[in-house]
């Protein structure tokens, strides 16, 4: 400061020493104060827009988790109210009116209906009814009772299972044997 402004003695020098470097230092330190609160602003403004936005992924990611839970949810109620459970009272009313364990114990009409209400609702069923119905229809044509027999005792069996683990899934009372 001395040489730049005091070595030369201008005219236009107003001031002493004592001023001018009070002057500058207030002017740097507002420059370099400005910058350094402006970088920490920034940081600070990033942080919180990272912040939120993960905040944000979050939320939408338990959005979806609730939605996939709760459409899991209404696809299962469907399967019990379209199919198993339909299924499971049909077996009951033959296991009441005829102590059926077979197919053949059915009537023919009985045949019919079980088949039937198998063959309308495959859509809420598993890979594995689904191919012992349409094995069924078969033997049913041919009058292959000894297969229909089995394949009948397999898919109630299949039945009552299912229906217990969706009864459990959606927390109704489950019936314990």
């Amino acid at each position: 400061m001395n040489v730049l402004i005091f070595s030369w003695g201008t005219t236009i020098t107003h001031g002493d020493l004592d001023t001018w470097i009070g002057f500058f230092a207030t002017y740097y330190g507002a420059i370099i104060g400005g910058i350094i609160a402006g970088a920490l602003t920034l940081i600070g403004v990033k942080m919180t827009i990272n912040s939120t936005m993960e905040g944000v992924k979050r939320t939408i990611n338990q959005q979806k988790n609730l939605q996939k839970h709760e459409i899991m949810i209404q696809t299962e109620k469907e399967r019990l109210t379209k199919f198993y459970g339909p299924m499971s009272m049909l077996r009951s009313q033959f296991d009441f009116r005829h102590n059926a364990h077979n197919f053949s114990d059915l009537d023919f009409d009985e045949q019919k209906l079980f088949l039937q209400e198998l063959s309308d609702n495959l859509l809420y069923t598993d890979s594995e009814i689904y191919i012992k119905a349409i094995e069924m229809r078969w033997a049913f044509k041919d009058g292959d009772y000894s297969y229909l027999n089995e394949a009948y005792k397999e898919i109630t069996e299949i039945i009552t299972d299912e229906l217990h683990s969706i009864r459990k899934l959606l927390r109704l009372p489950t019936i314990e044997i």
